[in-house]
């Protein structure tokens, strides 16, 4: 459903799951995904957060996650957060997309558009 932009199914079959099985790391993740983009930025931290709270996650996982939380800070205009987690995201394995979010967030720092 998430693919397929049916983020509302998507958070359904994702509750499902969670009921059953609370501790399915990827779930937390992808239920933060469908809030993500169905515009719910607070539920979707928190799954991120859940998310990030399991203890063996894979690298580029926990990276693509603290990636997505950059963005959200970004929709909010919370600029010190959004940097300190693309930043993180970057140095946990040199993550491309956020590299390129704090190269833009530099940019848009000189240019007087953004502080942080």
């Amino acid at each position: 459903y998430t693919f397929l932009r049916k983020y509302d199914s998507a958070i359904g079959v994702f509750n499902e799951i969670l009921e059953v099985d609370p501790n399915n790391r990827r779930v937390h993740y992808w239920l933060g995904l469908a809030h993500h983009r169905s515009g719910k930025l607070d539920t979707a931290m928190t799954s991120y957060r859940t998310y990030l709270n399991f203890k063996t996650l894979e690298e580029s996982h926990r990276a693509q996650t603290y990636y997505r939380i950059g963005q959200i800070h970004m929709r909010k205009k919370a600029y010190p957060e959004a940097y300190a987690s693309y930043r993180e995201a970057s140095k946990i394995n040199g993550h491309k997309g956020a590299k390129k979010s704090l190269d833009r967030m530099k940019d848009r720092k000189k240019k007087g558009e953004i502080d942080y």
